[in-house]
């Protein structure tokens, strides 16, 4: 990852030298190295990985500001927010944390509260895509950041709205859960509870989903047993 790191073009979409055709996947895997950055300096105190994760960040504020709602993209900005919440609470910064709350009212937006209610995505537009599994866990992992954040800043009017938004996201994902009983079409029903539609139509089931639904559900518990949630 540091060696695949440009100042003036973020990560590369690929790391065999090929030119980057979707600024997309740039972005995205910009989002994806960050954290790592991160994690690797929490864990070793290498100051490379550190100054290259805050370039990195830095590099997607000035291209997608998180204030900017046009620059909002649901996919790529949960790895984004992962990122700024470790460093956040490496070194507690007001812009760090002014940016996760800005990119956490645009999930607060993009949220359904009537046909699908919890799930993210608004038939109002933009088009994001089909809303997805994968996509509503990262979004409620960046919820529940940006709530634990508003609770320890006693941001009381922050915390009520993320709140909310947060037990819709959780009541999404579980109504996606397969219990006992609604697994008899699988070859082996047994070994499908606990897993997670890719979406209400398909009964498709995506390891990174799974994943990604149950650190959500992780993460929630521990905000409830403190309280926080």
């Amino acid at each position: 990852l540091v060696e695949a790191w440009y100042e003036s073009g973020g990560f590369p979409e690929y790391l065999d030298g090929k030119p980057t055709k979707s600024d997309y996947l740039q972005r995205y895997y910009t989002g994806i190295a960050a954290p790592a950055l991160v994690e690797h300096f929490d864990a070793t105190q290498d100051k490379t990985s550190l100054q290259i994760a805050l370039a990195a960040i830095d590099w997607l504020e000035r291209k997608y500001p998180a204030s900017d709602r046009k620059a909002f993209h649901p996919s790529p900005t949960p790895w984004l927010v992962e990122a700024l919440g470790a460093l956040n609470s490496l070194r507690p910064k007001q812009k760090l944390q002014n940016r996760i709350f800005d990119l956490a009212d645009h999930f607060v937006a993009l949220q359904d509260t009537d046909l699908f209610p919890g799930r993210f995505w608004s038939p109002k537009g933009p088009n994001f895509g089909p809303p997805n599994i994968v996509r509503d866990a990262q979004a409620t992992r960046t919820l529940l950041t940006a709530l634990e954040l508003a609770v320890n800043l006693e941001e009381t009017r922050r915390v009520k709205r993320y709140r909310r938004a947060v037990v819709r996201a959780l009541d999404n994902l579980r109504a996606h859960q397969y219990d006992a009983g609604g697994v008899d079409t699988f070859p082996n029903p047994a070994g499908a509870v606990g897993a997670v539609r890719f979406r209400y139509d398909r009964s498709l089931i995506r390891i990174d989903g799974v994943i990604l639904s149950a650190m959500a559900f992780d993460e929630a518990s521990k905000l409830a047993w403190q309280g926080k949630l």
